[in-house]
């Protein structure tokens, strides 16, 4: 039987922990245990964390109304001097709404970051330098879609080491999503979907997506939720690696999980048996709580009944939002879930 880790976080300022296998703070890592940004007086925090071949680690931080920064640190948790300035590669002139990161090939790393303009993808060295031979002169741009700003929610890299990115957008008052797919070096798939995207829609529904895995075989989950007005449930998707549903998972290649007024996903992961675990939300008025709430299906989409109740892990630590925005398998089979 897989037995599930729960661990709940409260972040007020951006910073990292670490811990050993014994499940301890590591004390050999930056002070204590933590590398922690001081002195910020505006809203920030790390929004993204990959880890090099070497265990040093990258973090991108987002700052309000700021340039998009990406951190660069040693394992023992001291910034890499060697990356960008003193360990901190800052894209100048932009004031971002959002940014994240990951690791490619080992040493080479993938940013994008969102403004006013789209979303601009770009991939630098293992020293913070421009790689021109990504994309167009060293980026790929996606030009604004909607009528607001749009964001970047997820950028991920594939085990063939393509780059899969999903843009929010608003357009009419509405939410929507589209999932792209580039080539490593940073140029829509044109066997990927239409022309390297693919449209996430759902019925009479706005569908902002958070979440994604991909299997070995190219094969993606997708996760988020339907939205109409204040009522949110999970949804979920599976792609071919053509980028096409996948007909044999859900109802065409979707899953759709409706508990009261409001739940919602954040985070996805194929298990090794090709069951997906989701991680999110879920509302109940009386008393009123969300909760940790994790579903698991079937490699067809069906629930998994033999997992919690009925298919259904619910957890609750405070009496305010306990929401999962991050899921983990380890070697073991066990399931570590992180949020707030």
């Amino acid at each position: 039987m897989r037995s599930l880790q729960l661990i709940g976080f409260l972040f007020v300022v951006s910073f990292i922990t670490v811990s050993g296998q014994d499940g301890k703070i590591d004390p050999t890592f930056a002070v204590n245990g933590t590398f922690r940004l001081q002195n910020e007086l505006t809203d920030n925090y790390a929004s993204s964390i990959s880890l090099f071949s070497d265990s040093s680690i990258l973090v991108a931080r987002y700052l309000k109304s700021s340039n998009p920064v990406f951190l660069k640190l040693q394992k023992n948790g001291s910034l890499d001097t060697s990356f960008g300035v003193n360990g901190a590669l800052s894209i100048h002139g932009k004031s971002v709404s959002n940014c994240v990161a990951a690791v490619q090939y080992g040493k080479q790393c993938v940013t994008a970051y969102s403004d006013t303009g789209g979303i601009t993808v770009q991939r630098w060295d293992d020293f913070g330098n421009p790689d021109t031979s990504f994309g167009t002169n060293g980026s790929w741009l996606i030009k604004r879609s909607g009528t607001g700003v749009d964001k970047v929610t997820i950028l991920k890299i594939d085990q063939q080491n393509r780059i899969i990115l999903c843009i929010i957008s608003t357009s009419d008052n509405r939410i929507y999503s589209t999932l792209f797919r580039l080539t490593h070096d940073g140029i829509p798939d044109q066997r990927f979907g239409n022309k390297g995207k693919f449209l996430v829609q759902y019925p009479a529904m706005e569908v902002p997506m958070y979440g994604i895995d991909t299997d070995s075989h190219g094969n993606i989950v997708l996760t988020g939720s339907a939205k109409s007005g204040i009522y949110h449930n999970f949804l979920t998707y599976k792609l071919l690696q053509s980028g096409q549903l996948d007909p044999a998972f859900g109802n065409n290649g979707i899953a759709y999980y409706q508990h009261q007024a409001i739940s919602y996903a954040r985070c996805v992961k194929f298990q090794s048996d090709g069951k997906i675990l989701v991680g999110g939300l879920s509302h109940i008025q009386n008393p009123f709580q969300d909760r940790f709430t994790i579903i698991r299906y079937h490699p067809n989409g069906t629930l998994d009944s033999s997992f919690g109740t009925g298919g259904i892990v619910y957890t609750q630590f405070t009496e305010d939002v306990d929401v999962i925005n991050e899921l983990l398998i380890q070697p073991d089979g066990r399931i570590i879930a992180a949020g707030v």
